[in-house]
């Protein structure tokens, strides 16, 4: 009996022994991934300016999590919606699952804008007073090639510097470009669809938004961005065209890796600017939609006047110009690489134009943007002069960095 309960006893504990011990890691189990939800600083691509577009899908990204850098790769899922989110040097909530960035949302500050009172203790901003005790304080120095975090002290609050605080307690403040509000002396009203609104909302972002070639296309380079399905003013064009000067130029040709053109075919300042296809797309977009986000018109500017006409029916379509006379307000005119809005024709023959170009700064920098041009004969014709008179009028910053651009009709 005792050798019958012995044996028991080893079956026993034999049958508890496989319950009770945990399969090992190197069991062929599959294990549970890892998440985790940080907020961090979008910083851009490894690597920028030698990697190329075939291997976007496996980019090592950079962010900055509490002054840290920190590289992910980014999930390419629902044709880069997260890539199309993302813009350097601003600051998001992320989720990250086993190294690779799930979820993208752009984070939610306590208080950002200048700083209006400062001591040892506090800061005020935004007519908030921020505790300094526990807080931690950096620098975000946005710039072509990549963004840059560094620790910084805060004895660098100092009135009239600009931040963006998050948090109430322990607040992390980053000192950073900070946009003054911004209201268009033009507007035009989403979703009515006349020429008179039509032409008001075309001049809405005028002398505001900077000339990037593939900007507001999307960051794959194939379609519209976040940006021009956005109504109204999108903030990062504000936010870019503030943070710039008449220095500003839109390709450095001489350090690819440290310029805003596109590398290797994929639009890294997607959100920065404009150019001229995504400029009448996000025109035509305010005024056939009242609501951010749907589908865009972002195309080829070759082709962009005839698929409006002829896929969207929304116009006619004609290749027989004979004259500036032809030309009426309103018109889309495509062309071989730019695509522009006629405003109207002057006694001279002379056209008023609204489109996105990357004309001469007053310090000889090629950076431009959405503004009134002059088509014309010669640079005295009346169009330069009326393009002149209402940019200086209505949009004062830009005509501090930049006289109204003549375009001759052979060009």
């Amino acid at each position: 009996m005792k050798r019958r309960l012995l044996s028991l006893f080893l079956v026993l504990s034999l049958a508890l022994s496989l319950v009770l011990i945990p399969a090992s890691a190197d069991d062929g189990a599959p294990q549970p991934k890892q998440a985790s939800t940080v907020q961090a600083v979008y910083l851009g691509v490894q690597d920028y300016g030698t990697v190329t577009s075939k291997e976007k899908s496996s980019f090592t990204h950079r962010f900055s999590v509490d002054g840290s850098v920190q590289e992910y790769q980014v999930s390419d899922a629902d044709d880069y919606a997260l890539q199309n989110r993302l813009a350097e040097g601003y600051v998001y909530d992320i989720t990250v699952t086993d190294g690779v960035v799930t979820q993208v949302q752009e984070a939610q500050a306590t208080a950002q804008g200048e700083i209006t009172a400062a001591d040892s203790n506090s800061i005020t901003v935004d007519g908030k007073e921020i505790a300094l005790d526990g807080a931690s304080v950096y620098r975000i120095t946005s710039q072509a090639g990549g963004s840059q975090v560094d620790s910084a002290q805060a004895s660098e609050l100092t009135v009239g510097e600009t931040v963006k605080v998050y948090g109430d307690t322990n607040p992390t403040i980053y000192l950073t470009f900070v946009a003054e509000d911004y209201e268009a002396p033009i507007s035009g009203q989403p979703g009515l669809r006349t020429l008179k609104n039509f032409l008001a909302t075309a001049l809405e972002p005028a002398g505001t938004a900077l000339y990037v070639y593939g900007g507001s296309w999307d960051w794959q380079d194939v379609g519209s961005s976040l940006q021009s399905t956005t109504i109204g003013i999108p903030q990062t064009w504000i936010d870019f065209f503030q943070s710039q000067d008449a220095n500003y130029t839109y390709k450095n040709s001489a350090d690819p890796a440290h310029s805003y053109y596109p590398h290797k075919s994929w639009n890294q300042y997607y959100f920065a600017g404009v150019d001229c296809s995504a400029y009448v797309a996000w025109v035509t977009y305010n005024v056939m939609n009242t609501e951010s986000g749907g589908e865009g018109y972002v195309m080829s500017s070759t082709k962009m006047a005839q698929t409006f006409a002829q896929t969207y029916n929304y116009g006619t379509w004609t290749q027989e110009i004979s004259s500036s006379k032809d030309f009426k307000p309103g018109d889309i005119f495509s062309m071989n690489g730019h695509v522009w809005i006629c405003l109207g024709v002057c006694d001279d023959g002379s056209m008023v134009i609204a489109h996105s170009t990357p004309s001469d700064s007053k310090t000889g920098q090629p950076g431009g943007g959405i503004q009134l041009s002059g088509v014309g004969e010669s640079e005295n014709c009346q169009a330069v002069a009326l393009a002149q008179t209402y940019m200086t009028r209505y949009f004062p910053q830009w005509s501090q960095r930049y006289d109204a651009a003549f375009k001759s009709y052979d060009s």
